[in-house]
This record gives structure tokens, sequence and C-alpha cells, in this order.
């Protein structure tokens, strides 16, 4: 079988997709990716997937015109480059990713020639937009945003969506239950395996966030907690790996308040030195806000942070309390700062509570491994048909 990925996104760095094709390949099957590039366009090999970067990724947009500006042109390049490789490998299902919506069709000519398409959102758009450039649902383009949800889930021959909270409303206005499927963000197990769990009780208290620097993840927050937790851990350090909107911002922070040898920001980087970074770290933040959008989404990091049974402080939020129990990870108020500093000490003082943490959230892992995830991706593709019926395993 031969499955073609489409993402706004740079498959190297995105966890979801490259899962996927990743668990694909370990299948036996063959994987074409068609995304962004990090730093160049062309054709790539990674992980086994022949990866198409049609477009350089540069988070510059200023406002939702330029954001817009840079969808649109990904847009037209898939819906000419698709046929071509259609036509040279016969994919037997395109696994279309929003952001956004309205790109998955691009995938038209295809589809029409008999390709099943998966459709997977990874964000609610109407309300990741409103978020991301603070405008309300009654404004004509939110409203079309809804519009072109229920477009796309039409147009899809299977909905994949990543919460039980997003799958709920995603059906109550967009598709039915039985054409919807929840896949967690679990983490891929061939990549986190080859790094052995361990807990530090030695060095540097280090605390460690891994992914986006947009608003509503609340690296901010973290870092104004960071700067009340020293007065109590004088060797505390924190590393953010990650690029997004807020960099600028966060460099001013961590300017401001004296943090230039305590708070570091890197560069992203590939998956496979996710692992080692998390195992090197003493405990996880996962700082998240809760207002729209951000509450009902399950973080990425946090399942990682799971699954290789490290102690982390969560935000609570509907999302991380729906899936997680007040003895697998320790809550704090979601954008408090105050209680964000609190439980960066507590688990500081208390290393017996990071042990037990770390103990209890190993059932997590248990119960929501990416193995059962993949078989039910695996249905998902035998329920679109065509060769996928027979072949996905």
């Amino acid at each position: 079988m031969r499955v073609c990925m489409v993402s706004y996104s740079v498959y190297q760095f995105d966890n979801r997709v490259h899962r996927y094709g990743s668990s694909l390949i370990d299948a036996g099957h063959q994987v074409d990716v068609l995304s962004l590039g990090f730093s160049g366009t062309g054709r790539t090999m990674y992980h086994g997937a022949v990866v198409y970067q049609l477009q350089w990724r540069r988070i510059d947009e200023k406002g939702p015109l330029s954001y817009l500006i840079k969808l649109l042109t990904f847009f037209g390049k898939v819906f000419f480059f698709l046929p071509v490789l259609q036509m040279k490998h016969r994919y037997d299902v395109i696994h279309f990713h929003n952001i956004p919506d309205f790109a998955v069709f691009s995938t038209i000519i295809p589809k029409l020639m008999g390709v099943p398409v998966v459709f997977d959102i990874h964000d609610l758009v109407p309300e990741f937009y409103a978020r991301k450039f603070g405008l309300t649902h009654d404004r004509w383009i939110i409203r079309l945003l809804l519009r072109m949800e229920r477009a796309a889930c039409a147009y899809a021959d299977h909905v994949i969506t990543v919460t039980d909270m997003w799958k709920d409303k995603v059906c109550s206005r967009s598709v039915s239950p039985g054409k919807c499927t929840v896949i967690l963000n679990a983490p891929y197990p061939p990549l986190f395996d080859r790094v052995p769990v361990r807990n530090r009780d030695s060095g540097p208290f280090s605390l460690l966030y891994h992914g986006a620097l947009n608003e509503h993840f609340g690296v901010d927050i973290a870092v104004r907690a960071v700067a009340e937790a020293r007065r109590e851990i004088p060797d505390i350090r924190f590393d953010i790996f990650g690029r997004g909107r807020e960099e600028d911002a966060l460099k001013r922070i961590i300017r401001d308040l004296d943090l230039e040898d305590t708070v570091f920001i890197h560069r992203p980087v590939q998956r496979e030195y996710i692992p080692g970074l998390i195992a090197d770290s003493t405990i996880g933040i996962v700082p998240k806000r809760s207002a729209e959008f951000a509450d009902e989404a399950l973080s990425s990091k946090l399942l990682e942070f799971a699954y290789m049974e490290k102690p982390v402080a969560v935000s609570r939020t509907t999302a991380s309390s729906h899936y997680f129990r007040d003895d697998q990870v320790l809550f704090f108020e979601a954008e408090n700062v105050a209680a964000c500093a609190e439980a960066i000490v507590r688990l500081y003082r208390e290393p017996g509570l990071r042990k037990t943490l770390s103990e209890r959230i190993a059932a997590f892992k248990q119960q929501h491994h990416w193995n059962i995830y993949f078989k039910e991706y695996c249905a998902v593709l035998r329920s679109v048909g065509g060769r996928a019926r027979t072949e996905c395993a």
C-alpha cells in the first residue's frame, strides 16, 4: 500500500504526521509526504519516507491576510503537484492533515480518480484562527471557517481528530460520529524506547519545554514562574526548544527578569532527539492556557513526558483533566504564575513526590500506547475502501 501525507507543517518536526508515516513504513508500506521545508525546499528522505518540501516555512505572519496568502500558496502547489505524483505512484490513500481545512480540496483530482481521502483535524480551525488573531465568533471569517470545516468533513471519506472533546464538538456541527475517530498524539514507541527511562536526582534542577512558542501554550507563564521559583531553587535551569510568534516576547521577558543565565531558548530539534532531552531533564512543564482552543487541546508534550515517566507540572485544563488523574501529574491553576511557581518548588522539595508521579504516570502510557491507536488508524484506512481495505495491517 502507498499512502501520501499532505501537511502544512515541517515533517521532520511534526510528531503526529511523522508518527503515522513511520508506523506505516514499519508495517511494510510506502509513504510520500507533501509538506513544508524548515530551511529550504526540494525532495528528501527522512526515516524511510519520501518528503517533498514544497514551501519554506517562516513564522513571520503579521496578520490574517499574510497567513492566508501562505496557505493559498501551499494549496496551489499541492493542487498541481499531487496529481503528477498520483499518476506516477498510484496512491491507495491520501491522508490530509489540517491546518488549513480548505486545502483538503487540493486533493480533488486524485479523489476524482478514486483515491480515498482521510481528513485529520489536528486543530479546530475556527477556534484556532479566532485565538491566533483575536477575532470574535460573529466575524464573517469565523463563520466562513465553520462552513469550510463542514464542507471538508463532508468531502473526506473519514475524519480523524485528537481528543474526545474535539470529536464531540466536530460531531455536533460538521460530521456524524460514525465517520469520526479519535487518535491521540501518543508517542512513537521505536523512537522513544531507544532511550531508557530515568529520573534525575542530582545536578541542576532542570525544567524542559519542547514545542511551538505560541501564545496559547503559555510558555511566558512558565518563564515568569521560574523567576519566582529561583528564590527557592538556586540551581534551577529551564530549557526551551522551539520557535514561534512569541519568541521575541519571551526573550524580552528573560532579559527583563534577568534570567539569561537560567532560561535558554534553543532551536527546535528533530524528533529523534526529543526522548533524550526528556530523559536528561528533572521535570517537564506544560503551562498551556485554558481559554478558547487551548483548553480542549491535549498537549503532545504531556503525552511524551508521560511515556518517558517524567514527573511533570501541568496547567489544569479541560483536556489535561480529562485524560490525567491528580495522582499522575502535578496540576496547577492555568494562567496563574504563582501557582505554577509553587508547583515547580514543590517538585524540587519533594523528590518522593517526583518518584510517585513517575510511577503512576506509567499506567497512562499503557492505556494510551501508540500501538493501540495505530490499530485504530489501520481500521480507518480499511474503512475507506480500495486496496487499504485488504493491505493495512
